[in-house]
Parts: structure tokens; sequence; C-alpha cells
């Protein structure tokens, strides 16, 4: 019996094996024939396509953005379907203060592939850091859409946490805040927003917890400048061509890497209240 069950799972996964070469190997063949029969003009316009895309991320991976914008705008010329073109042509208008430009570009990526979690959420960020689109309901429905596309991210749970915050619902901002500090340890924003939910509640000894973590989180040697690493993620790190925050808490959070040691509660104090009138003047906006 032994015997016919292990010549089975042989058979099997033999099975198994031949099926997968021969799929490979029908789709390479396709796709060599699918080469072959381009036209010189239709070959020429790829690789001019790929000299114009591998120019613009080196511009971009320099930091020069208008130039980088310019290069990725060639190539989607020669190919308006190229998802990550879209993706960056926008982070460079972000990056240049063209925020609608930015909107746009976004906008097409979500119409090329609906299943775009990054496209979904740039935008969310975009709704609620910039005065001129700001729409907190546009924000939370594309930091669902994002999350419901890849649970991973922790980057649309804490625009989530920031949705709350803003219109004031505390407690929810709270969960949404632990979730990302839970996963990552080195969130300087979702410390930073966790501890002023407590010190709003007058809990001010747990709100010092939290506002330390942020220090730490924020120090020169863990984290420099206010370069965003990566999508989906709230550390932030200098250069390799990443996009500058927009967040409208950013500048608090810069001042954390000078907090001093000795006077830690008193900047925290000092920071909070602070915050507190930022947040009230984006409440407004809601009203």
């Amino acid at each position: 019996m032994k015997k016919i069950v292990l010549s089975a799972c042989v058979l099997f996964i033999g099975l198994f094996i031949f099926i997968t070469w021969v799929k490979k190997t029908a789709d390479s063949e396709l796709l060599q024939t699918s080469k072959s029969n381009l036209t010189k003009a239709q070959k020429d316009t790829i690789v001019q396509f790929w000299a114009f895309y591998k120019e613009a991320t080196t511009l971009r991976l320099n930091e020069q953005w208008d130039h980088a914008a310019e290069k990725y705008k060639e190539a989607l010329l020669l190919d308006n379907t190229h998802e990550d073109g879209w993706y960056y042509l926008g982070n460079m208008y972000l990056e240049l203060d063209q925020y609608i430009d930015a909107e746009k570009c976004w906008k097409q990526l979500i119409q090329l592939n609906s299943k775009n979690s990054r496209a979904y959420m740039q935008l969310a960020d975009l709704y609620i850091n910039n005065g001129v689109l700001f729409d907190l309901d546009k924000a939370e429905q594309a930091c669902r859409t994002s999350l419901k596309i890849n649970k991973e991210e922790t980057g649309p749970v804490q625009l989530l946490g920031e949705v709350h915050l803003i219109r004031g619902d505390l407690e929810q901002a709270a969960r949404q805040f632990e979730s990302v500090a839970a996963s990552n340890f080195k969130s300087v924003d979702s410390y930073y927003l966790r501890g002023y939910i407590d010190w709003k509640n007058d809990q001010k000894s747990k709100a010092l917890n939290w506002y330390k973590k942020a220090i730490q989180s924020a120090q020169p040697n863990t984290h420099v400048s206010d370069k965003v690493l990566g999508e989906g993620d709230t550390k932030t790190v200098k250069g390799f061509g990443s996009v500058t925050s927009k967040s409208v808490f950013q500048p608090l959070l810069n001042e954390l890497a000078t907090v001093s040691s000795s006077n830690t509660a008193v900047d925290m104090e000092k920071q909070y209240q602070e915050l507190d009138i930022l947040l009230n003047q984006l409440k407004s906006r809601i009203l």
C-alpha cells in the first residue's frame, strides 16, 4: 500500500514538473514570436523608451526632480501604459509642488491598474497634507482601498490614523498608531502622534513614554533629513531619490532630533501644545 501511495506521489510530482516546463516553454516561445513580429520602428520605440526611463531613474536618484520629470514624460509619450512611469512622474510633481499634476498621474495609474496600492496611498497622503486638495473623505477611502489591496503596508494605516486624529476621533487614531508601532519599531510618526493622544487625555506619564520613543527613533544616527525611505514606510532616510515628506506634521517631527534629554517633559509639553493648535486648524477645514 505504501509503495502504491509513494508511486502515486512521484507520478504526481513528475506530472506537475512536466506541465510547468511545458507552460514556461510555451510562454517563452510566444514571447520570442511576439518579439520577432515587431517592426523595426516598434523595436526602436521600445529601445528609446527604456533609454528615457533609465535616464529619468538616474536623475531621480540624484534628486534632480525637474529633469527627471521631463524624462519620465518623454518615456510615457512612447508607452503610456507603464505603471512605474506614472507613479514616479507623480512623485516628481509632488517634489515640485505641482500637486494637481501629481494627482492626475496617480489617477492615471489607477485607471491602468485598479489594484495598484501605491497609487491609492499617495493620493491619501496628498488629500491629507495638501491645502488645495485637502479632503479627509477621499483620503480615508484611498487608505482603505490601499489596505484592501495590500494589508502588509504600514503607510496606509498611519495615514488612516492621521485622518481619525484630525477629525478628533482619538480612540480610533490611537488604535491605528499602535498597530503601526507594533510592526514598525522605527516609526517616528506613530510614536509621536500616539503620545499626543495620551497628552490630550491628560495621561502625561504615558505620553512621555511614547514621546521618548519618537525621540529615539528620530536621532540622526538612525534617520537623517525628512526623506521617506520607501512606499508604505514611515521611517526616513537621506537621499537615494526618496521623495521629501510633505506631511503637515513634518516640521514638528524634525525638531525631535534636537530635543535635550534633560528637558524632555518640557519639550513634550511645548510640542504637543503646538500640535494641538495645528490639529485645530486642520479640523476647521472640515467644518
